[in-house]
């Protein structure tokens, strides 16, 4: 995606395997630089979907797995340069001898190039199919020049036994001389990852190795409670060398309040002020979702739910769905009376969940509990441990604060999990 001047910004990474029965892997990546919403449109973009993406270090996992010991082909030299920077971002040496389709030309000549030899229009250049089409050419191209780059060297200034760190999911501190962390990475195999980070040149990226003492782990037993670690202690340490979810996004705030006319409505706000609901949404979705959710279960009115923005009557009216405040049927006294008690009820609902994971052994489980779907925390516990209640299990609870990233991180992890490992707990 164009970004400025001479600035390119990495946001889908679209990856075919030479075997001809290859399916294709499509990462979308959230953008590490604030887009205007132009670009998204000129684009054609989907401007929510990409801002709801994970960033980079949440999918540099499966990135890494892929590309091992892997011939890699790209198009030009700025699509890898590109792919490479976000490697250097999270620390890692970006190993491999790429093979360049077509190197020293401008993306814009290839890519029209490219377009007319196969009757594409240039213009769906940021869609996946095109994407799909530029890799299954790619397969045909042996390409006509090789760019091998130097052997990384390993660091001298700090001696590792790689062999007392587990190939396990986990959390990484590296510290300098006074115990200062300078930077908090997170991996599903922490010997590889670390690996990675001493095996390049020191003088390379942007995390000076040559300040890394001491290293210290955490592990997490399953990726989700890494990510969910690795995003607490970098809002807390704020490391020197983190680039990524340093800071948070302000959230989606539902706001209880009236119409000129007298009406009670719902509507979004992204700002503390009296009359909130208690809860704080971190995309547009969730928010829109916990909107759809009341208007269902209590037979409200979309438009004054804060669903629809329109003039007369909202969609719903006529379906049997709303009863006509927004048509003038309903009476204002009948709606805010029934509001008013849907909204208490509202309030005061509590579902629970816990999310079953694996533990850090073999005789552990690990656990992920939230409340309304928000996060509460993550926890771990011995197979062995008798629980007589919930509160029993909540006694090994790790409470945490919910914020962007981890909403993202509980949003995925929701679509993920299989639900057998989900447990809804009754109603208080």
């Amino acid at each position: 995606m164009p970004h400025g001047r001479n600035q390119e910004v990495l946001y889908r990474i679209t990856v075919l395997s030479a075997h001809k029965d290859a399916q294709a892997g499509v990462y979308t990546i959230r953008p590490e630089k604030t887009i205007p919403k132009r670009v998204y449109e000129s684009a054609h973009l989907d401007r929510q979907e990409l801002l709801s993406a994970p960033p980079f270090c949440d999918i540099a996992d499966d990135l890494i797995d892929l590309y091992a010991n892997k011939k890699m082909v790209f198009w030009d030299r700025k699509q890898f340069a590109l792919l490479r920077h976000q490697f250097k971002i999270i620390g890692f040496n970006f190993k491999g001898v790429p093979i360049f389709v077509n190197p020293g030309k401008t993306p814009r000549d290839v890519l029209a190039a490219f377009a007319d030899t196969l009757g594409t229009n240039v213009g769906t250049e940021h869609s996946i199919g095109f994407a799909l089409k530029v890799l299954d050419y790619m397969k045909t191209v042996k390409g006509d020049k090789k760019e091998r780059y130097a052997q990384p060297h390993t660091n001298a200034d700090l001696q590792l036994d790689w062999k007392k760190y587990k190939p396990l999911p986990g959390v990484y501190f590296f510290l300098n001389n006074i115990e200062e962390v300078l930077y908090v990475g997170k991996a599903k195999n922490i010997r590889k990852r670390l690996q990675g980070h001493f095996s390049r040149r020191p003088d390379k990226g942007k995390l000076d190795y040559s300040q890394v003492k001491n290293i210290l782990v955490e592990y997490a037993g399953n990726d989700f409670i890494a990510q969910l670690m690795e995003s607490e202690a970098i809002k807390r340490l704020q490391p020197t060398y983190n680039t990524q979810q340093i800071n948070n996004s302000p959230p989606y705030i539902i706001n209880k309040t009236y119409t000129a006319n007298g009406i009670a409505r719902l509507r979004i706000i992204r700002k503390e002020i009296k009359d909130n609901l208690p809860e704080k949404y971190f995309n547009r979705d969730s928010v829109k979702q916990a909107l759809l959710l009341f208007r269902d279960t209590y037979g409200l009115c979309r438009k004054y739910c804060g669903i629809e923005s329109v003039k007369g009557p909202c969609s719903d009216y006529g379906k049997n769905k709303c009863k006509g405040i927004c048509a003038g049927v309903e009476s204002r006294e009948a709606y805010n009376e029934r509001f008013g008690r849907a909204i208490k009820e509202f309030e005061t609902r509590k579902e629970r969940k816990i999310f079953k994971m694996k533990g850090r052994s073999s005789s552990e489980d690990a656990f992920v509990y939230t409340v309304n779907d928000v996060y509460e925390g993550y926890g771990f516990i011995d197979k062995s441990a008798v629980c007589y209640s919930i509160n029993d299990l909540l006694g090994f609870l790790t409470p945490q604060k919910n914020n962007y990233d981890t909403s993202r991180i509980i949003h995925t992890l929701q679509k993920k999990i299989p639900k057998e490992n989900i447990l809804i707990l009754p109603k208080e």
